[in-house]
């Protein structure tokens, strides 16, 4: 497809898509505006409303007080002397009644009451035979007056009652007045005794019919009112509420709430949709003529400014070898073509530039290093000779990076490429020769070195030296000196492999094994028994993981006895498993592959998790008073959560910590580590034991174990199998009994499996001892079983013998 064609594809929904969204927010916008017309519209007209019932409430209270306080009413308690006297009077108050000057509606009815609620003067303005008839409010409203002033004798009543009704279409106000003669009407206080009376008057509103006109011709024909009456009361609210009561966004209404009324206006979706149809007709004709314009407008503009040069571009590159872009000729002129093809000689060659060197530090990066090794091994399987892969990675890097920050390590890492690159300038090879050799950084600290045309493989010996002497005093940044150093591995081709991905990968794990095995500033040729050792690492790790998916731990328990009575005062917890490859391993080789792996991390947490609920149960169930004993690896030393999480678990199994000791080999534990010193200083504030396991294999000097908070020292089975040999082997052992007597240490003995040693240290005085002299591991039951048969004996016997 031709790319004028592609632009009416791509810029015709874009447009579309674009104007569209414009045209949709002009229409909302228009229709928010319009929204909120019709929203003051409605308001309006509802405090319009609400005003003139308002006024027709205050009217009607006026006509009340205004007749109640005429001479005419004041007559009728003067005691009139027949009935003649009683019609004329009631006839002038009906004179008097329609004379009055009303606005906002007319007097229906007049009534006077006694205190019983009896009538007293009744006249119907519109039906001169009409009845009087009560109803609820009239009687409670009575009823009140009478029962509070019986109960109080004195009081200040509410002397009015108001109460809005709706008849059919027209709307009538009731409104109710208790007075005395024989006060002010105004007096709010009434006493028990005197005559009350109550007048009543039922008022028609007249401009009713008139709301619902006024405001289909104001707002909307479709436009909804109802007026609601609401419960009576006894005064006239001055303050009046307006709540939104739109059900969805495509209606719209409001309601007044007034103590006497409720007013409700609302427009339904259909009267909504009428009013904002001519403005959707409106703006979709905008949208479409500005997007036909425009588009076309546009794809002039495209073609001739853009395609057309392009087009002629494209024959050009068209005639060139595609191996070849970079050599087209960069034009002199300045028109859009020859600066476009300039640019575009520009870009490729930036591009092919960025795409092969580290952003960094400014070397080949893992591409450009890929394309270099396929490219020099090729060469050297037609030359016949040899070439090899060095792979580094940086020892004690990440520690800078974490510590000082990746501005520090960033600028180190630059800091070593220019040391590297200058360092092999001028380097003497002593007679041997290489054809060439490339140096990359693949990733973080990791870097690499492809080395070609190698006639004898000695220079790779001189190579690596060379590189680790450039690790020599360390390297400065910014007046700090950082100590830095290198582990090497180096693979050989066609020795090693023979593809460039074996080569890399075998160089790879060269190093990881110089790392793991001799330290830093080391090295290590690739050789087929680390290859066996790599994937026996590997098969080891996978049976790991499948032991804890599946669960296939368990624990065994070497008894600890007391060497004075026999006694098991404790039991050093082991792990096993039942998974069968595994197994056959065995702990000795399969858990330093966990730690290696961080696999350990999962393994230490199952241990102590299931070793403390079990010594639980053992409390519990058999009243064990014992200690367990239970290892942990060298990464709980930097884990800041190991402390918590051994704490919670004795909190959530009731342990007392006293039970617990923890175990560390002095050969995990760096003497002298702050770090070290203060997991175990928190360790020891939770009431666990700590015990150094195999001392006298690492590098912890006696005068050491002062600043430590450890309790007990087991002595590594190499000093217990000196027993039997020569006198000045034995005084290592004696040396470290009567060290731990003077640092008050208990002391363990590992390993005893003769009873010439059982009976020495004895004699030392070494408190405790384990071995399979004494007890082979044992299976829960088993352990138990024996455990209580100890507590029966009181002196030394040969252990598990027969």
């Amino acid at each position: 497809m031709k790319l004028s064609s592609k632009i009416n594809y791509i810029l015709l929904p874009v447009m579309i898509v674009i104007f569209s969204i414009a045209g949709l927010f002009s229409y909302n916008s228009q229709k928010l505006q319009l929204m909120s017309s019709l929203s003051d519209k409605l308001h309006n007209e509802l405090e319009h409303i609400s005003h003139n019932l308002d006024e027709s409430l205050r009217e009607v209270d006026s006509i009340a007080r205004m007749s109640l306080e005429s001479h005419y009413i004041q007559k009728h308690f003067e005691k009139l002397q027949n009935d003649t006297d009683r019609y004329y009077l009631e006839k002038e108050l009906v004179d008097y009644i329609n004379q009055l000057e009303t606005n906002y509606g007319i007097v229906e009815s007049f009534a006077l009451l006694d205190n019983t609620g009896q009538e007293i003067i009744y006249f119907n303005v519109s039906n001169p035979f009409a009845k009087f008839k009560t109803n609820s409010i009239i009687n409670s409203h009575i009823s009140q007056i009478n029962d509070t002033l019986q109960v109080q004798g004195v009081a200040h009543l509410n002397a009015t009652s108001y109460e809005l009704n709706k008849k059919g279409d027209e709307l009538e106000l009731l409104a109710l007045r208790t007075f005395t003669p024989e006060q002010s009407l105004t007096a709010p206080t009434f006493s028990r005794g005197q005559t009350l009376f109550t007048a009543v008057i039922r008022y028609s509103i007249s401009n009713n019919s008139q709301y619902d006109e006024n405001i289909k011709t104001k707002v909307s024909p479709e436009t909804i009112l109802t007026i609601t009456p609401n419960t009576a009361s006894h005064s006239i609210q001055s303050d009046i509420d307006i709540n939104n009561i739109s059900i969805s966004d495509d209606t719209l209404g409001y309601e007044l709430n007034h103590t006497l009324w409720t007013i409700r206006l609302a427009l339904t979706e259909e009267a909504l949709s009428k009013l904002f149809r001519p403005f959707q007709a409106l703006f979709t004709a905008i949208v479409l003529s500005v997007t036909f314009v425009t588009f076309v407008l546009l794809k002039w503009l495209i073609v001739k400014q853009i395609i057309n040069p392009v087009e002629r571009l494209t024959k050009q590159v068209e005639q060139v070898d595609s191996n070849n872009l970079l050599y087209i000729e960069r034009s002199r002129n300045s028109d859009e073509v020859s600066i476009l093809t300039n640019k575009y000689i520009d870009l490729i060659t930036e591009l092919d530039d960025l795409a092969k060197r580290d952003s960094l530090t400014g070397l080949p990066n893992r591409k450009r290093f890929n394309q270099d090794i396929d490219r020099i091994t090729e060469r050297s399987a037609k030359t016949q000779t040899k070439c090899a892969v060095i792979y580094l990675d940086l020892d004690n890097f990440k520690h800078v990076n974490d510590k000082y920050g990746h501005q520090v390590g960033d600028k180190l890492l630059q800091v070593f490429s220019e040391r590297f690159v200058e360092g092999f300038v001028d380097f003497e090879w002593d007679r041997l020769t290489i054809s060439e050799f490339e140096f990359a950084r693949l990733s973080g600290d990791e870097f690499a070195v492809i080395v070609g045309g190698l006639d004898n493989l000695d220079i790779l010996t001189l190579f690596t030296h060379r590189i680790i002497s450039l690790f020599d005093g360390g390297f400065t940044i910014d007046d700090t000196v950082y100590d830095i150093g290198v582990s090497i591995g180096l693979s050989v081709y066609p020795h090693d492999a023979l593809s460039a991905t074996e080569l890399v990968n075998h160089a790879d794990s060269a190093m990881y094994s110089s790392k793991k095995e001799i330290g830093r500033n080391s090295y290590k040729f690739y050789s087929e028994d680390l290859n066996r050792e790599i994937k026996r690492h590997e098969k080891i790790n996978e049976c790991i993981k499948e032991s804890i998916r599946s669960n296939n731990f368990y624990l065994a328990y070497m008894p600890i006895y007391d060497t004075q009575n026999s006694k098991i005062v404790g039991a050093e917890v082991l792990l096993r498993t039942t998974h069968e490859e595994l197994s056959s391993y065995g702990p000795a080789e399969f858990i330093p592959v966990s730690e290696s792996s961080g696999l350990i991390k999962e393994i230490d947490y199952w241990v102590f998790e299931n070793a403390l609920r079990q010594l639980s149960i053992w409390i519990k169930q058999f009243d064990f008073d014992g200690t367990l004993a239970i290892n942990f690896s060298s990464w709980q030393l930097t884990n800041t959560d190991f402390v918590n999480h051994l704490s919670l678990l004795i909190d959530k199994y009731q342990i007392p910590p006293q039970q617990v000791e923890m175990e560390i080999t002095e050969t995990c534990f760096i003497p002298g580590n702050d770090k070290n010193i203060g997991i175990l200083k928190s360790l020891h504030k939770l009431g666990v034991k700590i015990s150094l396991d195999d001392f006298g294999t690492g590098f912890t000097a006696f005068s050491q174990l002062i600043n430590y908070p450890i309790n007990t020292l087991k002595i590594d089975r190499i000093f217990i199998n000196a027993i039997d040999t020569e006198f000045t082997d034995k005084q290592l052992f004696d040396v470290i009994v009567e060290m731990a007597k003077i640092y008050n240490l208990d002391v363990v003995a590992e390993g005893v499996e003769t009873l010439s040693q059982l009976d020495y240290i004895q004699s030392k005085g070494c408190q405790k001892a384990q071995g399979f002299l004494l007890s082979k591991p044992l299976k829960e039951k088993d352990f138990l079983d024996s455990w209580k048969k100890s507590i029966e004996r009181n002196r030394i016997v040969p252990f598990n013998l027969g």
